[in-house]
């Protein structure tokens, strides 16, 4: 899983590139657990890509959490 720009102002572009197949469904997490999105992309190839806009976010610390069934994924990113 690969997030840039991190720091970001509002625009992220997210990279998935492994053997997930399907269904993947991503959240935005704040530090509290809070889930302020939640997003089911779909992924048929050797990579996903997607632009997360996160512009109406407070500036904080977030977690993307990518999960497909049992498997998941997470990183941190800052909002500035």
């Amino acid at each position: 899983l690969t997030l840039y720009p991190n720091p970001t102002n509002g625009q992220l572009e997210l990279s998935l590139a492994n053997e997930w197949k399907g269904e993947v469904s991503l959240r935005v997490l704040d530090v509290t657990g809070r889930e302020h999105s939640m997003l089911i992309l779909s992924k048929k190839g050797e990579e996903l890509r997607h632009t997360l806009q996160l512009e109406g976010l407070p500036s904080g610390l977030y977690l993307i959490d990518l999960r497909q069934g049992e498997r998941r994924a997470v990183k941190r990113i800052v909002k500035q």
